[in-house]
């Protein structure tokens, strides 16, 4: 079945089941990174954030994921509606672990950008 076709990207169902053998497959044959589901419109990262799957995360910034990809809302988030990138989605669930990978991730690639320019 081609999973595409119904809006959920391998990649995500690999994120969300904390399938980090799948993941890295399909990353490894070109998968884009920032997929997004057509169904929700969230990211792998997004997915991976939100339910605390640090190994997962960690696999996936080795990607270069877009950290300013947005989405809607998050369930079960006490924030009012707006929108949420995966770091966010990460805090709203109280994963601390995720949320500090993600922003020294992201302090890392902004110091690497800085050295280019």
């Amino acid at each position: 079945m081609n999973t595409e076709s119904v809006g959920i990207h391998p990649l995500i169902i690999a994120a969300k089941k904390n399938d980090v053998a799948t993941a890295q497959r399909w990353l490894a044959i070109g998968a884009d990174i920032d997929t997004k589901s057509s169904e929700g419109g969230v990211t792998p990262l997004m997915v991976a954030s939100a339910l605390g799957h640090i190994e997962m995360v960690e696999l996936l910034l080795k990607y270069n994921p877009d950290l300013s990809i947005t989405h809607h809302e998050v369930a079960h988030c006490k924030r009012p509606a707006g929108n949420f990138t995966a770091v966010d989605y990460a805090a709203c669930n109280q994963h601390h672990r995720v949320v500090e990978r993600i922003r020294r991730h992201a302090k890392k690639t902004a110091k690497q950008s800085a050295k280019e320019t």
